[in-house]
C-alpha cells in the first residue's frame, strides 16, 4: 500500500514533465493538434471496421496495416471481431454495425481528452520488434517513463538515459479518451466512451541531444533536424488488443528493479 502511494505521488510529479517533453521536444506539436489528429485517426479506423463488417471480409483492415495506421496485432484482433460477427449471423452483424455507429459518432463529434503520456526511451516499435531475439531490459520509473536497453546497465542514471535518447530515440505513447457530446462522465452506455492508445516513434535525429566528442560535455543540446511528420499509430482501442498495446513492450523485456 505504501509503495502504491509513493508511486502515485511520483507519477503526479513526473507526468507533467514527461508530457511537456513529449509534445515540445519529441513530437513538436501542440496537444490540441495531436488530439485533433487522434479524432481523425479514430474515426477512420471505425469507418474501415464498419466497411469490413458489412463485407464480412478482413481485407479492408489490411489496408490500415499496410499504411502503418495499426500494427499487425491490432489488425488481427479487429479481424477476429469481424469474423466473429460474420459467423454469428445477420443479427450479430446488425448489432456490431449499431455499436460502430455509436463509436463513430463519439470519435467524430465527441470530446477527446489526453488521459496519460508514456515515454519509452531507447527504441521504437518497428526496430524493437526486429531485434526481439536480443535480450532487452527495461526500467519503469513510475507509470510514465520506461527506459529500454539491451545491456541493462545504468538505466537509472540520467546521463545514460540521455545517451539512449541520442542513440536510439524514443517512443511517445498517448492514451486518449473520447466522450460523447454532453457526456458528463457518468454514461455507462456500451460504445459511448472510447479509449485509444496511440504511439509515435521518434528517431534520435529529431531530438535535442547529440554526441560531441570535442566538447567538454559528452552530450549537449543541439538544434534538432527540420520538422518531420511523425507517423502516429493506433496500437489498441477499447482494450481489444492488450498484448499489442501497452503490454507489447513488456513481452520482450526483462523488468529491472532499482539497484
Amino acid at each position: 500500500m505504501l509503495r502504491s502511494a509513493v508511486r502515485a505521488v511520483g507519477d503526479l510529479m513526473i507526468h507533467p514533465m514527461i508530457s511537456q517533453f513529449a509534445f515540445e521536444e519529441a513530437l513538436r506539436m501542440p496537444r490540441h493538434e495531436f488530439l485533433r489528429g487522434a479524432s481523425a485517426a479514430a474515426t477512420a479506423i471505425v469507418d474501415t471496421l464498419d466497411e469490413a463488417v458489412r463485407a464480412g471480409d478482413v481485407q479492408p483492415l489490411r489496408a490500415l496495416e499496410s499504411e502503418r495506421l495499426v500494427p499487425p496485432l491490432l489488425c488481427e484482433a479487429l479481424g477476429a471481431e469481424v469474423l466473429r460477427a460474420k459467423r454469428a449471423g445477420d443479427h450479430a452483424v446488425a448489432a456490431q454495425l449499431e455499436l460502430l455507429a455509436s463509436q463513430r459518432k463519439t470519435c467524430a463529434e465527441g470530446t477527446p481528452t489526453l488521459e496519460s503520456v508514456r515515454l519509452l526511451v531507447g527504441a521504437q516499435r518497428a526496430s524493437f520488434a526486429e531485434r526481439a531475439e536480443e535480450r532487452w531490459y527495461s526500467l519503469s520509473i513510475g507509470s510514465h517513463l520506461v527506459i529500454l536497453d539491451p545491456k541493462g546497465e545504468n538505466l537509472w542514471k540520467q546521463s545514460h538515459q540521455q545517451r539512449l535518447l541520442a542513440e536510439g530515440g524514443c517512443t511517445v505513447q498517448c492514451t486518449v479518451n473520447f466522450a460523447p457530446v454532453g457526456d458528463s462522465g457518468g454514461s455507462e452506455r456500451e460504445g459511448a466512451r472510447q479509449q485509444y492508445v496511440f504511439e509515435a516513434p521518434v528517431e534520435a535525429e529529431h531530438l535535442h541531444y547529440q554526441r560531441n566528442d570535442e566538447s567538454d560535455r559528452e552530450w549537449e543540446a543541439r538544434t534538432p533536424s527540420e520538422e518531420a511528420a511523425h507517423s502516429v499509430m493506433v496500437v489498441d482501442l477499447n482494450s481489444i488488443s492488450p498484448s499489442g498495446g501497452v503490454a507489447f513492450w513488456r513481452n520482450y523485456t526483462e523488468e529491472l528493479g532499482w539497484k
